[in-house]
């Protein structure tokens, strides 16, 4: 019996081995993706928005479908002064990921930018009713409203 389990074993393991991935393209693909979204958040991070923008495109066009890329681009070209683009991204963003609440927040500020403060509040319920015990992005969104509202 225990011969038959170890022999079970040692036709198993190769196979498990394979099952797990050992591709070593596909590893240092996903490396690659890693250190390009790292280079990104980096440049964002030190304020230099023109400079991730090519970076997030290629992460974008790695990746495809990343709500956090589009909601990056948003923030880089909001913060380049490109609202019309940035608002694009957003909505991308909030398409593939509609309870993201980095793009609700950035969206909300990008509306007041634009004067929009209806639109910027309805972001900010969204965010009050997915923070039911609060969060990051509802405060900040408010804060914004809050200081729009007492300049207007």
């Amino acid at each position: 019996m225990v011969g038959k389990i170890v022999a079970a074993l040692c036709l198993a393991l190769p196979l498990a081995t394979f099952a797990a991935g050992s591709d070593d393209s596909s590893s240092s693909s996903a490396q690659e993706e890693d250190s390009m979204w790292s280079r990104a958040k980096g440049l964002v991070e030190g304020g230099r928005f023109e400079s991730a923008i090519p970076v997030l495109f290629e992460v974008v066009g790695q990746e495809g479908e990343r709500a956090d890329a589009y909601n990056l681009l948003g923030f880089t070209h909001r913060k380049t002064g490109k609202l019309d683009a940035a608002l694009k991204y957003y909505r991308k963003a909030l398409e593939l990921e509609p309870g993201h609440r980095g793009a609700h927040e950035y969206i909300g500020e990008a509306y007041l930018e634009m004067g929009d403060l209806a639109s910027a509040k309805t972001h900010l319920k969204f965010l009050d009713n997915d923070c039911v015990f609060g969060c990051r992005e509802y405060d900040m969104l408010k804060e914004s409203i809050a200081k729009f509202e007492a300049r207007n």
